[in-house]
């Protein structure tokens, strides 16, 4: 792992490192101490751009396309990986040790490699709102965003700021009576990392198995070009937005919501660490499924 994305992602997932002025930024409103979304364009100016998300994605303006399948190619069986997941502040994030094994990804738009550097989790204070993408005006509890960087690049962090530098697979969480086993398993850890700026090592987490048929092919997706989800908000993300939600128990939420944050919604709290809809501004949502 570069040393370069590892500070970026522990000083502010996907933003910070690139911010002017190096200024805090937060979910809640603005105060003294940190910026809240509405006055991130004082953090990063690339957060005013005309092709920002998240959105809400509307399903009968959504074009239904004949798109490539979407499959994620794992080098250890059941799609296990293995890294450190930590409170940064702005979310959970685990980061994938690549020497262990890793995953990629080709855009089903033009077919360029994307290689997984990292995943992290949104989630809400409550059941109803948590994630960042909305469907029909409606919020899911979470929201999961596993996040590819463009091969021809050599890091997330270099990739971060070019037009073609990223991809990211979202999957909406919606409570449930019951979680998957691996989502359960990776909670457990959320305890260990409550305070901001804590972390654990050699997390094992079987992607293929949280989300059934990721490197099967057979997964429908919304797709579209937008931005980063927090400062510096660069437009340089290819979205592709699971169209069937995982499930997510009160327990899993619970262990979630004892997370702490600096700037986070309220009191401290890391929850509701999602960004408003944006506009989407002439873009169009293509549907594969």
């Amino acid at each position: 792992m570069n040393s370069t994305w590892i500070t970026l992602v522990l000083t502010g997932l996907l933003g910070t490192a690139y911010a002017t002025g190096g200024a805090s930024w937060g979910y809640g409103k603005t105060n003294k101490q940190a910026y809240g979304p509405r006055d991130w364009g004082e953090v990063s100016q690339y957060c005013n751009g005309r092709s920002q998300s998240p959105i809400n994605i509307i399903r009968r303006k959504a074009v239904r396309k004949n798109l490539r399948p979407l499959i994620v190619e794992f080098e250890n069986e059941q799609g296990e990986v293995t890294g450190t997941f930590s409170n940064n502040g702005h979310s959970p994030t685990f980061t994938v040790d690549k020497a262990q094994g890793g995953a990629s990804v080709v855009n089903p738009i033009d077919e360029q490699k994307f290689i997984l550097d990292q995943f992290h989790f949104h989630f809400g204070c409550a059941d109803y709102s948590g994630s960042e993408h909305t469907v029909n005006g409606r919020a899911y509890a979470a929201e999961m965003h596993m996040v590819f960087y463009n091969s021809k690049y050599d890091n997330a962090g270099d990739a971060a700021t070019k037009p073609d530098g990223l991809l990211v697979i979202g999957t909406f969480l919606r409570k449930s009576k019951t979680a998957s086993k691996e989502l359960t398993k990776l909670a457990h850890s959320l305890p260990n990392i409550k305070t901001e700026g804590s972390e654990v090592n050699g997390i094992q987490v079987k992607l293929d198995s949280l989300f059934r048929g990721l490197s099967s092919g057979n997964r429908s997706y919304y797709t579209y070009k937008g931005s980063l989800t927090t400062p510096g908000c660069y437009e340089s993300v290819r979205w592709v937005v699971l169209k069937t939600p995982i499930s997510i128990d009160k327990r899993v939420l619970k262990n979630f919501r004892l997370l702490q944050a600096t700037h986070g919604y309220h009191h401290g709290k890391l929850c509701n660490n999602y960004r408003p809809t944006l506009p989407l501004n002439g873009r169009k949502v293509q549907l594969k499924g």
